[in-house]
């Protein structure tokens, strides 16, 4: 999937987990549920969820609704981040709406989310605390959505077109090993933050013109290093299985896919330059049936759930209780032992002067 990194926001697996889940209370209320509590029992009603394709599956889905079947699940997908935002200020109504924590800050200040009563997820002390440190989780010291996968955006290559590896992000657009078979994906928010990253930059979200249109003139005089800036993890894999491209910027679980059909690649999250996604649930002002919304909040972030992602989309998850009812192979295989990347990594966001972003990777890719 990851159709949140840009993807469902790409992956570093390593970095998450485990840290054995160290109780962290929040001190968010809301008048969602003035009293406290999770809701007990069966919910009725309607509930609409608007949310990226991979978390409607009936694997994941279809329990929650047997399990409540006087309620009328509605769902709606949106396809990118932006999509949701722009479709959510134009009044869409939700109940719950799946958002990365790179929108968290955006989607508040433009009023579209109301706070999380943590009082009312059932699983919040099992969190890991990785997931629940990062920027968006909160705004203002206040829980505006529940974290529930994640994953980081590293360096990724094929040994055997590139065997002495890559090291850097300076290595995508300088090393010939990856001359005209390198990538990057089609994303601003990480094409850009890699590009700064790759001059030095060590705060690559908070970039001046200035430093954009120095982005732009390393990308435009180094274009012929790249095979082409992908779009979505199918592409990526294709590309990589049909010996299009060598190597570049991927995600932690690009070599588990490609290792089931048989494909060798290596991964390796950048030092000081990890770029991390995180994905989960927040609820919309326009959200009409909160009961609902919270049970459908606890299912997904229940072991049950997680574990389908984590089996199946090779995605980090955020509950400790998921992470200790995998067989040790995929958490091997995800690194979710190893929760030192993710504490150090860089958030993935959206600057400030986004438009701006937009305009100089438009730029870069008329070039």
């Amino acid at each position: 999937m990851n159709i949140r990194g840009g993807r469902s926001l790409a992956s570093l697996a390593a970095l998450l987990v485990a840290i054995t889940a160290a109780c962290s209370s929040s001190n968010t209320t809301s008048a969602a549920n003035p009293t406290g509590g999770a809701s007990a029992g069966p919910v009725s009603g309607t509930l609409r969820i608007f949310s990226f394709e991979d978390e409607l599956v009936p694997q994941v889905l279809k329990p929650f609704e047997q399990a409540n079947p006087d309620l009328n699940v509605q769902t709606a997908v949106f396809t990118s981040s932006d999509e949701a935002v722009t479709k959510l200020q134009a009044g869409f109504q939700a109940d719950v709406v799946n958002v990365c924590v790179r929108d968290t800050q955006r989607l508040v200040d433009l009023n579209l989310i109301q706070p999380i009563d943590t009082s009312r997820i059932t699983d919040w002390d099992n969190i890991i605390p990785a997931f629940k440190d990062f920027a968006g989780v909160k705004v203002n010291d206040t829980v505006y959505m529940v974290p529930n996968e994640g994953g980081v955006a590293g360096l990724i290559w094929n040994p055997k077109l590139v065997p002495d590896g890559l090291t850097s992000w300076k290595d995508i657009f300088e090393n010939p090993a990856l001359k005209g078979a390198a990538t990057i994906e089609d994303s601003p928010y990480y094409s850009i933050a890699i590009g700064a990253l790759a001059l030095g930059y060590t705060d690559p979200y908070n970039l001046t013109d200035d430093d954009l249109a120095k982005v732009r003139d390393y990308f435009i005089a180094h274009k012929d290093q790249f095979r082409t800036f992908y779009e979505g993890d199918s592409q990526f894999l294709n590309l990589y299985k049909s010996g299009e491209i060598a190597g570049g910027m991927g995600f932690n679980d690009y070599p588990v896919t490609l290792a089931q059909t048989g494909q060798k690649a290596d991964f390796l999250p950048v030092p000081n330059g990890t770029l991390t996604w995180t994905c989960g649930w927040a609820i919309p002002k326009s959200a009409q049936n909160l009961d609902a919304a919270y049970a459908m909040i606890n299912h997904y972030l229940a072991p049950p759930a997680q574990d389908y992602y984590a089996e199946n989309y090779n995605y980090w998850i955020s509950n400790q209780k998921s992470i200790d009812a995998l067989p040790d192979k995929v958490v091997k295989d995800l690194s979710l032992d190893h929760p030192d990347v993710m504490q150090t990594a860089i958030a993935t966001q959206i600057a400030s002067n986004y438009d701006e972003w937009l305009k100089t990777w438009a730029e870069i890719k008329a070039a």
